[in-house]
């Protein structure tokens, strides 16, 4: 199981940089570009999909949303779906213990995302940003620590969970 507190922000916002680059080469190739140098050129320093995921796991780690705006939130992970870096929030929905990193941050900020709005949490993704298996989600809802909703693990009961692991 890989624990979002373990994922270093820098290197996987620098892999997923160089996923789509390598995607974007293979395309350029299939199209007749011959020599890559000009798009490698191009490619290098900063770029939004190192800004998405380095500002997706900053705020799946801290709760502190890009710029103090919560609403870029949706639009950094639409830019990772686009580019089929991750799946759409309903796939990632029933994907119980990632092994994919970026998996692992987008689905611990959709949490936080859904804590901010006070929305109920899939379970996984509560396990996720909890650093926890599912499996001790479900034991926590059998035992009646947590509620679930139709839609997950109700928002208020998820936020006093983590804050009383905090302590």
């Amino acid at each position: 199981m890989i624990r979002l507190a373990t994922i270093d922000a820098a290197k996987l916002s620098d892999e997923a940089h160089a996923a789509v680059l390598e995607r974007v080469l293979r395309y350029a190739q299939h199209l007749g570009a011959i020599d890559p140098a000009p798009i490698l050129a191009a490619c290098q320093g900063p770029s939004n999909v190192r800004l998405s995921v380095h500002q997706l796991a900053h705020y799946a780690l801290t709760g502190t949303p890009p710029e103090g705006r919560a609403e870029m939130i949706g639009e950094y992970i639409q830019t990772l779906v686009d580019l089929d870096l991750v799946p759409d929030s309903e796939t990632l929905r029933g994907e119980r213990d990632p092994s994919e990193p970026l998996h692992v941050v987008t689905m611990a900020a959709l949490a936080r995302e859904r804590l901010d709005k006070r929305q109920s949490i899939p379970e996984a993704w509560l396990a996720v940003l909890a650093g926890v298996a599912a499996s001790r989600i479900r034991q926590l809802v059998g035992a009646g620590e947590l509620r679930r909703t139709s839609d997950g693990i109700h928002a208020a009961d998820a936020r006093r969970w983590l804050e009383g692991r905090k302590q």
